[in-house]
């Protein structure tokens, strides 16, 4: 299981009915089907996975029959997590282009 797996899950466990046990839950089940999560759950699934992230979910993300699973929102979740992992190092200086424009740059250590 992936760090985006294991977020979204540990999301949903705090937002499910009483009774549903999240770690057996399969990944293919229907959020809202299966599980029974309202509109109420939905938006409270929505809101703690951009917290949890740090990425900003579509309000209607889980609208979709297709769309509404473990596994689907961990496959469209992971680019756009990797997305903003990217755009944070890059505005830190510490993606790949900033590491090489330092290595470039260094003075050498001994003359």
């Amino acid at each position: 299981m992936d760090e985006v797996e294991v977020k979204v899950r540990t999301t949903l466990a705090r937002v499910v009915p009483p009774g549903v046990d999240v770690p057996a839950l399969p990944a293919d089940a229907d959020l809202v089907e299966d599980v029974g999560l309202d509109s109420l759950r939905v938006v409270a699934l929505l809101t703690g996975i951009e917290d949890e992230l740090g990425v900003e979910c579509e309000p209607d993300l889980l609208d979709e029959p297709g769309r509404r699973s473990v596994r689907a929102l961990v496959e469209h979740l992971s680019p756009l997590v990797a997305d903003a992992r990217g755009d944070a190092a890059r505005a830190a200086g510490t993606g790949d282009d900033a590491l090489r424009s330092a290595t470039v740059e260094a003075e050498p250590l001994v003359r």
